[in-house]
């Protein structure tokens, strides 16, 4: 099994900051920086990856919320009432869980939901 990396094991309040950063624009080097001048043993290029790693769990995260509303729009606003609102919201996180999954084992695949 890989280490973690070193932005991985950064304590939370410097991960934080981290993220703060790179949602409002900064960049890497900006970012490396800041946390050098915190004491943080970081490098450019590990906190590159790492970023690219927050990218694609935004846009997962993005394509889940997408979903979810896609369903709800054809189910329509009354579905998400009671009992059957319910089980539309478990149906939903199974289905979005289940989708994210096969995009993890394959990033490239063109999966349909019917």
């Amino acid at each position: 099994m890989p280490r973690t990396s070193k932005v991985r094991r950064l304590p939370p309040e410097l991960r934080e900051q981290l993220h703060a950063m790179l949602d409002a624009g900064h960049t890497l080097e900006a970012i490396t920086a800041h946390l050098k001048a915190l004491g943080a043993d970081v490098s450019r290029s590990g906190l590159g990856r790492y970023k690219q790693q927050v990218d694609k769990v935004a846009a997962r995260l993005r394509e889940s919320r997408a979903m979810a509303e896609a369903v709800m729009e054809r189910m329509g606003a009354q579905a998400a009432t009671g009992k059957s609102g319910a089980a539309l919201i478990e149906m939903l996180t199974t289905l979005t869980s289940d989708y994210l999954l096969r995009r993890m084992d394959d990033p490239d695949a063109e999966i349909e939901v019917d």
